[in-house]
């Protein structure tokens, strides 16, 4: 059920008074989950890219699978499998995605970026 208009609103101009940074870590609360777990998985991705990853590699790709299996410490490979499927699950199945997706891709991302502890 969606909001009332007002409350609708109000909500869009809280969104648009923070940032940039607010979008790439899914804080963002005023849009989809799918939609947050996707611009986190961008972020990483352009981490990913920083680090070697040829630019346009598509995850789907066998050069993506090897290129985290020998460059990326921070996560298993199971991790790295579960990153994809979750960017999968919502760029295909956007309903399906839940607050704790988000936390969990946001998690990854904290990892890849400054190896810090989640």
């Amino acid at each position: 059920m969606a909001a009332p208009p007002a409350q609708q609103q109000n909500c869009a101009a809280v969104c648009r008074q923070h940032g940039h940074r607010r979008r790439v870590l899914g804080l963002d609360t005023c849009r989809p989950c799918a939609e947050r777990v996707l611009a986190i998985f961008a972020a990483i991705y352009a981490q990913l890219v920083r680090r070697g990853l040829p630019a346009g590699t598509s995850s789907d790709e066998q050069a993506f699978t090897r290129f985290m299996l020998k460059e990326v410490q921070e996560l298993s490979g199971a991790e790295s499998e579960a990153m994809v499927s979750l960017a999968q699950r919502a760029a295909f199945a956007a309903d399906t995605l839940t607050e704790e997706d988000v936390t969990t891709m946001r998690n990854w991302y904290k990892r890849l970026k400054g190896n810090k502890k989640v």
